[in-house]
C-alpha cells in the first residue's frame, strides 16, 4: 500500500493480470491475480493473491486426456480468486483512506481468453 500516493478526488485506474500454475500432475492448480491501483503514474496499491485448488483424480485424468484446461474452468477459479482479493484488499485497507477504493467487478471473458494447453512440462 502506498497511501501517500492516494488522492481522494483523483481517478484510480486498476490493472489486473492472471497467471496459472499446474502442479502435481494436474492435481493442484494455482490461480495468481496481480491487482494494481494507479493514479496517474503513481501506484496506490498492489495486491497479489494466490488461491490453490485441489483437483480430484478423475478430473485430473480427464484434463490430461484432453491436453488442456478449459478457459471456462480458468475463469471460474479466477472468479473465486478475485472474490478473495476483494475481501483481502478491504480488510488490509480498513481504517485507511485506501478503503474507499474498492475492487470493481472484472470481466474475466476479456482477461482470460484461452484454454491452457497442457504439456508434460506444465503438469509437473
Amino acid at each position: 500500500m502506498f497511501p501517500q500516493n492516494y488522492q481522494a478526488e483523483t481517478k484510480t485506474d486498476i490493472q489486473t493480470v492472471f497467471k496459472f500454475w499446474v502442479h502435481n500432475d494436474l492435481l493442484d492448480i494455482v490461480c495468481i491475480s496481480d491487482i494494481s491501483y494507479y493514479q496517474g503514474d503513481n501506484m496506490v496499491l498492489f495486491a497479489q493473491v494466490q488461491c490453490g485448488f485441489v483437483i480430484d483424480g478423475e478430473t485430473a485424468k480427464e484434463l490430461k486426456a484432453s491436453d488442456r484446461i478449459p478457459v471456462d474452468f480458468l475463469r471460474y477459479i479466477a472468479t473465486i480468486t478475485v472474490g478473495a482479493a476483494r475481501g483481502i484488499i478491504s480488510a488490509k485497507t480498513e481504517n485507511t483512506a485506501l478503503n474507499a477504493v474498492v475492487l470493481p467487478p472484472i470481466n474475466l471473458r476479456e482477461s482470460i481468453t484461452d484454454d491452457i494447453v497442457i504439456s508434460e512440462k506444465s503438469a509437473k
